[in-house]
C-alpha cells in the first residue's frame, strides 16, 4: 500500500483520522459556542442600577526593614490576624 492510498473503513468502522477530524470539529463548535455565549449586545439595556462588590489585597513582602519580620522565620503556636475591609459600590 503505498502512501497515497487511503484505506476505506468498513461500515461502523472509522479510522484515526476520522476520529480526530470528528474531535477537532467539535472542539472548534464548542469553542465557537462559548465565544458566543459571552457576546451580547447590551446597548438598549439602559443604565445598570445595581451594586458592585469589590476585593482588595495588599501584599507585603517578607523583609525586616521596620520591625522584626515573623513571616520570614514562621509562625508556631500564634495567632494570625488578617483584616478584611469588604466594600459596597453603587448608586444608593
Amino acid at each position: 500500500m503505498s502512501a497515497w492510498t487511503r484505506r476505506r473503513a468498513t461500515p461502523g468502522q472509522t479510522t484515526t483520522t476520522g476520529r480526530r477530524r470528528g474531535t477537532v470539529v467539535a472542539a472548534l463548535l464548542a469553542t465557537m459556542a462559548l465565544v458566543l455565549a459571552g457576546c451580547s449586545d447590551d446597548s438598549d439595556a439602559g443604565p445598570a442600577d445595581t451594586w458592585s462588590d469589590s476585593w482588595v489585597t495588599a501584599q507585603q513582602p517578607a523583609v525586616d526593614i521596620w520591625s522584626p519580620n515573623w513571616s520570614k522565620s514562621g509562625f508556631a503556636d500564634q495567632t494570625v490576624r488578617q483584616v478584611i475591609r469588604p466594600t459596597l459600590g453603587g448608586d444608593e
